[in-house]
């Protein structure tokens, strides 16, 4: 069974090809990427596995994905949902797991791809758990699996049944995320409309200076979205525009998701990076940061700081979008719908702003 493609902002998690096999065989014999596993894989082992992986697809219609570059279509890995096949207390049960070549680490591509696949195996196949494990001393792989939004809980570690008593990777760890749980998280996100208030601009400082204190490669940080606009009330996110050089996108974004930021894929596209962190905040408890990463030939830097821009100097065009937004948000609109609610009024001013 050929599974369906899902694309990500950077990446393909896609169908398996036989030419697949030649790089999945280096990177299941790279002593570093097998660091936590009992041993590499010999050629044969990696063939037996492929098609283990195949069989797999073929029985229950998802699996583990080649995972690819979008950029260049370079085999990097593999990223997906497998059903455990030992019996420990929480099995039966799906597990999301993970393997990328050594060369791209770092890179934020296993969170990327995990939380497709998450998406995935909630949305669509409607699972309503799924589980991740590694060896204790795996701190890489439970860092992903903390940043994908699984959880864990001491009493559930366990002794690997495939392993022997004296194994020293025989102590695993579980993290789990319920469906029910997973949808919280989405409905959590839902609009709400407040006031505009006059802290919004200390609380981008505050953050400006946090982020500044760990990125280095950044070009511009500026307040955008609804609360760099004084007077404009709306859902009372901070929302921040960072610029940097193309080259390092890459390298920002892993040091945003470093520091809290939830890389959102679906909501990304090629000239920008966007990320949600929800952060404390004395008013509301939390308080929802968005940052919008960007290159200065993209287009979108000067759309995000045209727009807040335009809004400060133009009250009545300002008070209309504030007009706008408060009727979606009281038609229940949401994501996707609320988007598009405001696109006509934001292609309006864009070709204001555009106009000599």
């Amino acid at each position: 069974m050929n599974p369906p493609v899902i694309k990500t902002q950077r990446l393909f998690l896609r169908s398996w090809d036989e030419k697949d096999l030649e790089p999945f065989t280096k990177l299941n014999a790279d002593p570093r990427v097998m660091e936590y596993f009992p041993s590499t894989l010999k050629p044969e082992e990696s063939q037996a596995l492929y098609q283990k992986i195949l069989k797999h697809f073929d029985q229950y219609g998802f699996g583990v994905w080649a995972l690819s570059l979008k950029e260049s279509g370079q085999f990097i890995g593999f990223t997906g949902l497998v059903h455990v096949d030992f019996s420990t207390p929480f099995t039966p049960a799906v597990e999301i797991g993970w393997r990328l070549s050594f060369d791209q680490w770092g890179k934020g591509y296993a969170t990327e791809a995990a939380l497709a696949a998450l998406q995935y195996g909630f949305d669509i196949l409607n699972l309503s758990e799924i589980v991740s494990f590694t060896a204790v001393q795996n701190l890489r792989s439970r860092k992903v699996m903390e940043k994908i939004g699984m959880h864990y809980n001491p009493s559930d570690d366990f002794d690997h049944p495939k392993l022997p008593a004296l194994h020293p990777l025989r102590r695993h760890v579980l993290y789990r995320l319920r469906n029910s749980e997973w949808r919280a998280r989405q409905s959590s996100n839902k609009y709400i409309f407040d006031p505009y208030d006059e802290i919004f601009p200390a609380l981008f400082q505050k953050e400006k200076t946090r982020i500044l204190s760990q990125v280095n490669n950044v070009l511009q940080i500026e307040h955008v979205g609804s609360t760099a606009v004084p007077g404009l009330d709306g859902k009372g996110i901070i929302d921040i525009g960072i610029l940097t050089e193309k080259d390092n996108m890459a390298s920002v974004s892993s040091i945003l998701q470093n520091i809290g930021y939830e890389f959102r894929p679906s909501f990304s596209t090629s000239d920008r990076l966007y990320f949600v962190a929800k952060l404390p905040d004395l008013k509301k408890g939390v308080r929802r940061y968005h940052i919008h990463l960007t290159y200065p030939d993209s287009p979108i830097w000067e759309e995000l700081t045209g727009l807040r821009d335009y809004l400060i100097k133009h009250p009545v065009a300002r008070n209309e979008y504030a007009k706008l937004k408060e009727k979606a948000v009281k038609a229940g609109l949401e994501g996707e719908a609320y988007r598009k609610a405001k696109e006509p009024f934001l292609k309006k001013v864009l070709k204001k702003i555009a106009e000599p």
